[in-house]
């Protein structure tokens, strides 16, 4: 199908255990990407549109990763543009701009810090992606695991 010989395979054979920590995970995993564009308008504009209360350091600090993560968007994008194939773009490739997302779901969650319950909430969710992750990884290992006889 790469070489445009066969059609696309339409449906791949899931369980419903899959199905459910897959659309947990993209649900879940919502969240703390609101975080990181929250964090991406807070290295920008300041603290809610206030940039008095951000340190000059911090602001200035903090566009260094945001310039990080735009070239290496950029260096995938253009990858994938010469090679349009689906193996180009891999989540692997953003492995350069995790220092970058870590600062901006550091600045984003700052944002709700300060009130207990929003601090319990976000404990949570990120309590319940975690133990997702984990469950996903150990179903795909036990399957792996089924499938090779080990």
């Amino acid at each position: 199908w790469l070489r445009g010989e066969r059609g696309f395979p339409s449906s791949i054979a899931l369980s419903p255990f899959t199905y459910f920590t897959g659309s947990a995970l993209i649900t879940m995993g919502l969240v703390p990407l609101l975080f990181i564009i929250l964090g991406v308008y807070r290295s920008i504009f300041g603290k809610l549109g206030q940039r008095n209360e951000m340190d000059g350091e911090i602001a200035i600090k903090s566009q260094i990763f945001l310039v990080s993560f735009l070239f290496n968007a950029a260096g995938i994008i253009y990858m994938a543009s010469k090679a349009p194939v689906y193996s180009v773009i891999k989540a692997t490739y953003f492995m350069g701009s995790l220092p970058a997302f870590s600062v901006f779901l550091g600045l984003g969650i700052m944002v709700c810090e300060k009130r207990r319950l929003f601090r319990w909430i976000i404990a949570f969710v990120f309590g319940c992606l975690f133990s997702l992750v984990v469950l996903h990884i150990a179903h795909i290992a036990y399957s792996l695991g089924f499938r090779l006889g080990i």
